[in-house]
C-alpha cells in the first residue's frame, strides 16, 4: 500500500506541472497572436501612408514638370533675369589647375 499512494503524489505533481505548463503556453500563444494582429495592422496603415506618400511625391513631381515647361525668355525676362553675356566654362582640369595655384 506504500506504493500506491507514493505514485499518487507523483501523479498530481506532474499533474499540475503540466497543467501550469499548459497555462503559460496558452498565455504565451494569446501573446502572440495579439502581437502579431498589432503587427499586421501597423504594417497595412505604414503601407497606407506610404502610397499615400507616393501619389503626393508624383502629383508634386508633375507639377515641377508643368512648371519647368512654362518657363520662356520672356518670362525670364519678366521676372528679372537677363542673358548673361561673358559665358565662362569650367572643366575639371581647369579646377585642379586652380587649386594646385593655391
Amino acid at each position: 500500500m506504500n506504493t500506491s499512494a507514493y505514485i499518487l503524489r507523483d501523479e498530481k505533481s506532474i499533474f499540475w506541472t503540466l497543467s501550469g505548463i499548459i497555462f503559460f503556453s496558452a498565455i504565451f500563444y494569446i501573446y502572440c497572436i495579439t502581437t502579431t494582429i498589432h503587427n499586421v495592422v501597423a504594417r497595412e496603415r505604414i503601407e497606407t501612408e506610404s502610397s499615400e506618400l507616393a501619389l503626393s511625391i508624383g502629383q508634386k513631381e508633375f507639377d515641377l514638370i508643368g512648371l519647368k515647361n512654362n518657363i520662356t525668355l520672356a518670362r525670364a525676362q519678366n521676372l528679372g533675369f537677363s542673358e548673361v553675356q561673358n559665358k565662362v566654362f569650367i572643366t575639371a582640369h581647369s579646377v585642379s589647375f586652380a587649386s594646385r595655384t593655391q
